[in-house]
C-alpha cells in the first residue's frame, strides 16, 4: 500500500510542477520566491547552546535561560538555524514532515550548506547532522520516519 502511494506521489510530482509549500502557488521548488523572502534568521544574538535568539541577561553566560534551567548536559555541542521556525519556514519543514514532500529536502540541504552563518559549526572532522527518528506511532500513522 505505501509502496503504492509513493508511486501515485512521483507522478503527480512528474505530471504537475512543485507547488510551493507555503502558499501553494506554481513555484517550481519548495519555495516561491516572495514566501522564500519571508524566511528570516533567527534574531542575534543565540544561544551558543541551542541557536535560538534571545537577549542578554545580567549573567551574559552566552547561554539562554532554557539551556541553564535545562539541568542536564545535552547531547549536542551546539545547534544553529537556517531560520525562525514560523511562517513560510515552519509550512516548508511541516509539508516534508506531515505531508511527505520530499522535494523539500534537496534544496533545503543546498541552502544548509552554502550558508555562511552556520559555518561556525563546521570543525576539523566536519558537520555532525543527526537525524532524530520518529516514534512508532508517528511513524506508523505518517508511513515513513521523516528522519
Amino acid at each position: 500500500m505505501r509502496l503504492a502511494v509513493a508511486a501515485a506521489r512521483d507522478l503527480v510530482e512528474l505530471a504537475a510542477p512543485p507547488l510551493c509549500a507555503a502558499c501553494g502557488r506554481d513555484a517550481g521548488s519548495p519555495l516561491c520566491p516572495g514566501c522564500l523572502a519571508r524566511c528570516h534568521a533567527p534574531p542575534g544574538p543565540a544561544c551558543r547552546r541551542c541557536g535560538n535568539g534571545w537577549q542578554r541577561d545580567r549573567l551574559d553566560t552566552g547561554v539562554c535561560g532554557r539551556c541553564r534551567r535545562f539541568g542536564r548536559p545535552f547531547a549536542f555541542e551546539t545547534a544553529a538555524a537556517l531560520w525562525r521556525y514560523a511562517g513560510p519556514a515552519r509550512e516548508l519543514v511541516q509539508a516534508f514532515k506531515f505531508h511527505g514532500r520530499g522535494d523539500c529536502l534537496a534544496p533545503l540541504g543546498r541552502r544548509l550548506a552554502v550558508e555562511p552563518r552556520l559555518r561556525m559549526l563546521w570543525r576539523e572532522g566536519g558537520w555532525l547532522v543527526v537525524p532524530v527518528p520518529a516514534r512508532r506511532a508517528s511513524r506508523r500513522r505518517r508511513g515513513y520516519d521523516q528522519a
